[in-house]
């Protein structure tokens, strides 16, 4: 069976089986193999009140790759869904609607810390810092049903490359993995105001990329596979076993295959502008995987940000990008010939964690494919590289500055799902720290070796590795894979190949604050906890 078809059509029909009775169905086609890279649907806020107020419907989709099709869902009927553009001080109203069906979710059961119910969902805005009271995962969906969220960006939050996404846990909803997997993100980008002075990049070209892994193989992504769980002797959910491998994820027919997307094509070839640096907003879409990726052929990049932050003194010169789920990277290319972004499986070969002082991660590559892969091309008409511009992001505080923090921590990231021994329990669900907001929170983390570790809303800032506290990690001047890492990044979502690394943080918003592993079948199966976050001052008026 072939399906190449780049058409998105909404057809009204009736699909049997228990888990596709909806009237709403979509056709994704993916587009063959190298085409010019689709342009994602941007929706931008009102210049004049500010304010941008979209629905998101949630919907069965058939998706066809070259070789099979088979059913997943959708943000209306689009894999990626639609890219919101915003500016600081806007106000982002989002509805969710959710078209698909309650009789899957009475089939399936949710179960604490499982896989259930996965028709209901959620939203989670990853990356957009706002009241805690605004980006709540706690409300559920349910099948028939509505929701509507509002996010007051804050004028000083600068920029911001953030996306959607379900997230899972609470009670009545276990299937983030699912969700996510199969198609549901999508991008929020908040524009910089004069970001540079450079009038010739006042406008930029700026490209949206999101990275994503369709597997039907014997990886553990595999969309027919995420019953298992992997930590716990791969035992299965019985519902899952005989129902949802064969209604939901089976391909037609039987293929054993997988690929990594980039906006849900295969290999497109990005044009950049000519004799000018373009900016590429990287969003690493995998649930599942951590892969290392550089540039081929006539290319070079630098770091702007990380996880929407700015680095400071961007922009950066690197070599290897990781990209572990959740991360997102923005960075300036350009290429004077033919070039190519590319997956490298046997990037362990070369990047010895001690050499890059632990900058390298732990690599899935090679359930993808041994070697390299190309990921996109790129298409450029430039005999010079041109001048870099200068930038003036609003820099984030230094927290290292601080001598002595007000509060610490430890927090041991486990194998069989658990931190600091406990596994979340959305029912008794006690904080594992009570901070109050304005206060300098120093953590050493644990685990990160497993888990990219991803904290709501407020971002962490790496302070030391190993308690060392004249670690340093090479430049790309010293070590061309280097670059990426530095003492006193920020991060939102985190990984590093290291026993401990100690980071600082300061909440500004009250509320609950979570926190979890990004591998985001760890996190339904419990890795999951929060912090509660207290008003200031609240010491001096308990």
């Amino acid at each position: 069976m072939h399906c190449s078809s780049p058409s998105m059509i909404r057809r009204r029909l009736l699909v049997t089986g228990y888990w596709l009775i909806t009237t709403e169905v979509w056709f994704v086609g993916v587009l063959g193999k190298g085409e010019p890279l689709r342009k994602i649907r941007e929706i931008r806020s009102s210049a004049l009140d500010g304010k941008l107020a979209v629905s998101l419907e949630v919907n069965v989709a058939k998706f066809c790759l070259p070789e099979t099709c088979y059913w997943t869902r959708a943000y209306n009927g689009s894999i990626p869904g639609p890219t919101f553009r915003l500016r600081p001080g806007d106000m982002l109203e989002l509805t969710i609607i959710n078209n698909l069906s309650e009789k899957d979710n009475e089939l399936v059961k949710f179960d604490k810390n499982n896989f259930g119910h996965i028709n209901s969902t959620n939203i989670h805005v990853h990356g957009l810092r706002v009241s805690p009271l605004q980006d709540d995962i706690e409300p559920i969906i349910y099948p028939g049903t509505r929701h509507t969220y509002r996010y007051n960006i804050p004028k000083w939050n600068g920029g911001a490359s953030a996306w959607y996404h379900p997230h899972g846990l609470y009670d009545g909803h276990g299937s983030a993995t699912i969700q996510w997997a199969g198609g549901m993100f999508g991008a929020i980008i908040v524009d910089e105001q004069n970001f540079t002075s450079d009038p010739k990049y006042q406008k930029m070209n700026d490209i949206v990329l999101h990275l994503q892994n369709v597997a039907f193989d014997d990886s553990p992504m595999n969309l027919k596979n995420l019953q298992y769980n992997d930590d716990d002797d791969h035992q299965v959910i019985d519902a899952f076993k005989w129902r949802f491998n064969k209604d939901l994820l089976q391909p037609e027919p039987l293929w054993k295959g997988s690929y990594l997307l980039v906006n849900g094509q295969i290999e497109p070839n990005i044009k950049l502008d000519a004799n000018r640096w373009s900016r590429l907003r990287i969003f690493a879409a995998s649930t599942f995987y951590t892969v290392h990726t550089r540039l081929d052929g006539d290319c070079q990049w630098f770091l702007l940000t990380k996880d929407g932050i700015p680095i400071v003194s961007a922009p950066r010169r690197f070599g290897i990008l990781p990209l572990w789920p959740g991360a997102r990277v923005d960075v300036l290319i350009h290429c004077t010939g033919p070039g190519a972004w590319i997956l490298d499986s046997s990037v362990d070969d070369y990047l010895d964690p001690q050499v890059l002082g632990g900058y390298f991660t732990r690599d899935y590559s090679y359930y993808i494919k041994r070697g390299t892969t190309v990921l996109a091309t790129f298409d450029q008409v430039s005999k010079s590289v041109p001048h870099l511009p200068k930038f003036s992001f609003a820099p984030m505080p230094n927290l290292a500055s601080v001598a002595v923090p007000d509060q610490r921590a430890t927090l041991v990231f486990m194998r069989h799902n658990k931190i600091n021994h406990r596994s979340f329990d959305s029912k008794s669900n006690p904080s594992f720290l009570r901070v109050q907001a304005g206060n300098i929170i120093e953590y050493d983390i644990k685990g990160l070796t497993e888990h990219p570790v991803h904290f709501h809303i407020h971002p962490l800032q790496l302070f030391s590795v190993d308690k060392n506290d004249t670690w340093t990690f090479p430049t790309f001047a010293q070590n061309s894979n280097a670059g990426f890492m530095q003492i006193g990044d920020w991060h939102d979502t985190i990984q590093l190949y290291v026993r401990t690394a100690t980071f600082r943080q300061q909440p500004v918003y009250p509320g609950i604050m979570h926190f979890h592993c990004h591998i985001v079948q760890h996190a339904e199966f419990g890795m999951m906890g929060h912090i509660d976050v207290l008003p200031p001052f609240y010491q001096q008026h308990k």
